[in-house]
């Protein structure tokens, strides 16, 4: 064996192993791995002697190279837009994100967090979240102990991500109405419907609730909820996971986690791969289906009558945070011929989608984006006799 073929083989060795460790790094690894394979396979075109290896060689070194190529004007653009290479980076205890035997996922109760996102040396945002003992975003107490509640359930939009305790909406809706009514957070970062309904089905939100007379429920959805239903993310894998029986009926099957098919489990690591790449953040993320869209309503209406079964006088409400994405439409479309009753917030509000309500960086609304939800949540959501 030549020095040159030795040195190839040494390379490749390297490169192979670089690869599979930086599987584990959070980062822009792409652009490492491109430049590895374009020198290997470089290398490899020059040592071999025949013909077809050789030309091999040469067509794998042109592929990694013009992805690199991609991958280096991309990492360029996004630089330029974001001010740094570095990623986002939340400092949180990891008690924020603990375990949870129903919902997957959620904070230890009885805790303040401070959350601290930074980017580079940039802060984006410093914010505190206080937990009461059930594990939900504190609001403010009622006037009336025996006074009924109006039940908030959803995301990291309802729970307020980025803001303090007090701006959050739900808190700013209990506010707003003088504190006559018991306003209830239930909402988590990274929750969608399925956390809405098995926090229903099995008993949970019912103690959160506890003696209180809900006279309605609102769940507060976003374009990405479809996904989430179905466990199509590069996250999120510890959650419930329903899936349609025959007869139409959802069937709750453990958490996406345990019970996911190998198709499934190489779509998570597709995804959970494709955010470390310029590149794959722009061509691999997942396109929602149909079918995606139809568990997520039969999530929701299954969510309802769990509501009306244990609080017949209550409503539910879905409230669509409508704003321009590639689900929108058939969200919209299958809303309206689900029969639920809905609102949706970009309709009434065409100013939201501006820069200005949005954390910058982060993507999450901010004080003002929640006054305006609160705004919303009382003169258009809430039923006529409990306003003001």
């Amino acid at each position: 064996m030549n020095k040159l073929k030795a040195a190839t083989l040494v390379a490749f060795v390297i490169s192979l192993v670089a690869s599979i460790k930086m599987i584990d790094i959070d980062w822009h690894t792409y652009i490492i791995h491109f430049t590895l394979w374009t020198l290997v396979f470089s290398m490899a075109a020059i040592a071999f002697k025949q013909r077809g290896l050789r030309i091999l060689a040469l067509n794998l070194a042109l592929m990694f190279g013009l992805l690199w190529f991609f991958e280096a004007v991309l990492l360029i653009k996004d630089v330029a837009e974001w001010g740094t290479i570095r990623r986002v980076k939340k400092n949180i205890p990891r008690e924020f994100l603990a375990d949870h035997e129903i919902l997957g996922m959620a904070p230890e109760p009885g805790r303040v967090y401070d959350n601290i996102v930074t980017r580079g040396d940039d802060l984006v945002y410093q914010a505190h979240y206080t937990f009461d003992d059930n594990g939900y975003r504190i609001t403010p107490e009622p006037l009336d102990p025996q006074a009924p509640a109006i039940v908030f359930t959803g995301c990291s939009f309802t729970l307020g991500e980025g803001l303090n305790d007090e701006q959050s909406y739900p808190y700013r809706v209990a506010e707003m109405l003088g504190r006559r009514y018991r306003v209830l957070n239930l909402a988590f970062s990274g929750y969608g419907a399925h956390q809405t309904l098995v926090g229903f089905q099995s008993g949970l939100y019912q103690k959160a609730i506890g003696e209180s007379n809900p006279v309605t429920v609102i769940h507060f959805a976003i374009p990405e909820h479809p996904d989430r239903s179905v466990g199509a993310l590069s996250w999120g894998q510890r959650a419930p996971r329903y899936k349609l029986t025959e007869d139409g009926r959802l069937k709750l099957e453990g958490t996406f986690k345990k019970n996911a098919s190998l198709a499934e489990k190489i779509r998570h690591r597709r995804l959970k791969e494709s955010v470390k790449s310029s590149i794959g953040r722009r061509l691999a993320t997942y396109r929602t289906k149909d079918e995606d869209i139809k568990l997520w309503i039969r999530i929701l209406l299954e969510t309802e009558e769990a509501v009306h079964r244990d609080y017949p006088g209550a409503s539910f409400q879905v409230v669509f945070f409508n704003t321009p994405h590639m689900n929108t439409d058939r969200m919209e479309k299958a809303l309206a011929e689900s029969g639920l009753q809905y609102h949706l917030v970009m309709s009434h509000n065409p100013e939201l989608k501006k820069k200005e309500f949005f954390i910058p960086i982060d993507g999450h609304p901010n004080a003002k984006a929640a006054q305006r939800l609160a705004e919303f949540m009382i003169s258009r959501v809430l039923p006529k006799q409990n306003k003001p």
